[in-house]
């Protein structure tokens, strides 16, 4: 064989001979498989974590990779990081070489930082599979805050008054570490923040968001702010009010009812120092509005008032017309404004419009006359009469004088007392014997009749004065004056001649 086909063939024997050692090798060695999919399961693909406290955290929760094979097996993996990484936080795995039926784990725990309905997502690679995991959880708050309304006292201005607290507590059977924002005052006037004492809180503990009172004005005073706890906002409002220290009391005064033109009793306003302090509350003003019906008798108040100490305003009620009447004053106490209404007498009623009813006519009954016969007349005579026993004359004749007619002088005619006497009776209504001008008793008869005939129609009768009322009784009275007149007069005229 020619030495170049020998060193070719010794060649092919070195490569045979190694090939051959190699394989024998690879025949001592243990075999080790390569693990399949479906040789591990995973779950479960969704954690559900329970209802958590802001800045609480759960147990963890695991996503198992099982091997369900007979042989162990090391599981080829991939993946597992949380996406959003917020409130839910990935603690590793822990897979390896697994036995058959054993498990390696994927960890997670829910760890919320705000209130509400929270959710993640994640997956994980096992030797080429995807499995995509889905973490759920509810945020509660742990805490509760409260009161919302801080309410000062009454404080002078240039005082102040001790802190009041928002006051935050752990409800929760964990310690908690809330996360907090906000606390600070918008106006920053006459409300002072003192900070905050939280950190972390074991269960049932508490912290607070600390404040005082420093007015530095009068009046109804406010201020807010808001304190966020775990991502809630509770909104925070403080009052107080700003005082001068000085009572005022009535803000009304009532007056008695007072005639006009005449002045009521004093009235006061008083004020009170009601604080413990040495005032100086610079009292001023009160005069009247208006100033028509009260008067302002001024205040006795000094310009530095003790503890306790009172003085008074005085005022009166003068009205000047009927009715209810009403005034103001207004006080400045360390400028701070204070009215006073002042009332007086009663309101007067506004009478309602009556409409009178239309009167129905009367009939008016005429009464029947009756001839009214005079005081002490006589009836008429016989023609052949005669004179009385006693001497009496006749009416027919002249006065005899030694009858019963008198003629003494006086104005007026004797009055007749004979029982029967001639025509005319006795004259005018009975006062006194009627005389004709020539001595008959024509004409006295004609008087006689005249007043007979006035008396008959003139209210002598109840029905007539009753009607007429007193003017007519008036102008009898007149008519029978005029005829008593022109009888004296004919008895004075007759005497002359």
């Amino acid at each position: 064989m020619p030495s170049a086909s020998r060193a070719v063939a010794g060649r092919l024997i070195a490569v045979a001979a190694l090939v051959g050692i190699g394989a024998v090798g690879l025949a001592v060695r243990p075999p080790v498989s390569t693990a399949a999919a479906r040789d591990f399961t995973v779950g479960p693909t969704e954690l559900d974590f329970p209802d958590t406290p802001v800045s609480a955290a759960t147990p963890m929760l695991s996503v198992h990779i099982t091997n369900v094979s007979g042989i162990a097996k090391q599981p080829s993996l991939a993946g597992g990081a949380l996406i959003g990484r917020k409130d839910f936080v990935g603690d590793g795995q822990d897979c390896g070489v697994v036995q058959p039926g054993m498990s390696c784990a994927f960890r997670y725990h829910f760890a919320p930082t705000e209130v509400g309905d929270l959710a993640d997502s994640t997956t994980i690679g096992v030797d080429g599979l995807t499995y995509p995991i889905t973490l759920k959880g509810k945020g509660i708050t742990g805490m509760t805050v409260g009161p919302t309304t801080l309410t000062f006292p009454d404080t002078l201005p240039g005082s102040t008054t001790a802190e009041q607290s928002v006051v935050l507590t752990n409800i929760s059977s964990q310690t908690l570490k809330p996360n907090l924002a906000g606390g600070a005052l918008i106006y920053r006037n006459d409300f002072v923040s003192d900070g905050q004492t939280c950190g972390s809180l074991a269960p049932h503990a508490a912290c607070a968001f600390r404040y005082h009172f420093a007015p530095t004005t009068y009046g109804e005073l406010t201020d807010r702010t808001t304190i966020g706890v775990d991502g809630l906002d509770y909104g925070i409002t403080l009052v107080g009010r700003g005082i001068t220290g000085i009572d005022v009391s009535p803000t009304t005064l009532p007056f008695p009812d007072t005639p006009v033109g005449q002045l009521s009793g004093i009235v006061q306003v008083t004020f009170r120092n009601i604080t413990t302090q040495v005032l100086h509350p610079g009292i001023g003003g009160g005069s009247l509005a208006s100033g028509h019906d009260f008067i302002y008798d001024g205040e006795d108040c000094p310009i530095f008032m003790a503890a306790g100490v009172t003085c008074h305003a005085t005022y009166q009620f003068a009205p000047k017309s009927k009715g209810q009447h009403t005034d103001t004053a207004t006080f400045q106490i360390n400028g701070t404004p204070m009215v006073i209404a002042l009332v007086g007498g009663h309101a007067l009623p506004t009478p309602s419009p009556t409409k009178r009813p239309t009167p129905k006519p009367t009939p008016r009954s005429t009464p029947t006359s009756k001839p009214t016969t005079p005081r002490n007349s006589s009836p008429t005579p016989s023609p052949n009469a005669t004179s009385s026993p006693t001497g009496s004359s006749s009416s027919s004749g002249p006065p005899s004088s030694s009858g019963s007619a008198s003629s003494s002088g006086s104005d007026f005619p004797a009055t007749s007392s004979a029982p029967t006497g001639s025509a005319g009776g006795t004259g005018l209504l009975g006062l006194g014997a009627t005389i004709g001008p020539n001595g008959s008793p024509g004409d006295g008869a004609a008087a006689s009749g005249n007043a007979q005939a006035a008396t008959s129609h003139v209210p002598g009768s109840t029905a007539a004065a009753s009607e007429d009322g007193p003017w007519l009784l008036v102008l009898v009275i007149v008519v029978l004056v005029a005829l008593f007149g022109v009888g004296a007069y004919v008895v004075r005229q007759r005497r002359r001649a």
